[in-house]
């Protein structure tokens, strides 16, 4: 009995992954195919072109339902087996870029004078304040045990943000794995990076950290959300499957 209720539990955790068209087109033709052979084929057609309709709409049903479970047992599924055995990797990855983003917006904070326990709930406002209020030369004070000891900000905020980089690059590379959405919020994050937190834009004669106060805030509104979808929708639907593996 508990083989049974495993297999319909992975199979409707395969479903539900399923793209919302793909399974209402399912649903569609499969319904047609019921209707035509239980009912409607024993309707006389009021001519020959209703008649060579309906064989036309009952062929495509069929050709849709055969593409449909050829792509879930060949295509889909060995994909989501995939998944499956990546999850440790995936969440180990997003837990160190969370940290990460956490970890360089504390600094920020702490070494502008406000420290403070949680950086998800500072404004826009507030971390370009505490950026301005830094030079891109600020000696680093308070190092935690095991950090990385860096002779000032620049050094910082450019070695956890290229941490944070390399990790994103990974996961992309790995984007038969991943679905649209952390696909998307990965890129967004990866896109900010580049744009946002990269010094060479800006040059070496900037007077504070200003500019990275936007760059920051938007990095840790992406990373929010990545990792809320990731626990609420992505990680839970895996989850049982990782372990039934392992």
């Amino acid at each position: 009995m508990g083989k049974k209720s495993n297999f319909f539990k992975i199979l409707k955790s395969r479903i539900d992954g399923l793209r919302i068209e793909l399974k209402i087109l399912a649903i569609i033709t499969f319904t047609s195919i019921l209707l035509y052979e239980f009912w409607l084929n024993k309707i006389p057609a009021a001519n020959s072109f209703f008649y060579d309709f309906g064989i036309v709409c009952l062929k495509l049903s069929y050709s849709y339902i055969s593409a449909f479970i050829f792509y879930f047992l060949v295509v889909y599924a060995p994909k989501e087996r995939k998944k499956v055995r990546a999850l440790r990797f995936l969440n180990n990855k997003i837990h160190v870029m969370k940290n990460l983003t956490a970890l360089m917006i504390q600094r920020i904070c702490d070494e502008s004078g406000n420290p403070i326990n949680n950086p998800d709930n500072l404004s826009l406002e507030e971390i370009k304040r505490y950026c301005e209020s830094i030079s891109i030369n600020h000696p680093i004070r308070n190092i935690r045990t095991g950090e990385i000891v860096h002779p000032n900000m620049y050094e910082y905020i450019q070695e956890k943000s290229q941490k944070i980089k390399t990790s994103l690059d990974q996961l992309i590379s790995l984007h038969e794995l991943l679905d649209d959405e952390l696909f998307h919020r990965f890129s967004n994050m990866s896109d900010i990076i580049a744009r946002e937190l990269t010094f060479e834009i800006y040059g070496m004669n900037i007077p504070n950290l200003k500019f990275l106060g936007e760059g920051l805030y938007n990095l840790n509104c992406e990373k929010k959300k990545m990792y809320t979808y990731f626990n609420s929708k992505y990680y839970p639907r895996y989850y049982f499957q990782y372990l039934l593996k392992n």
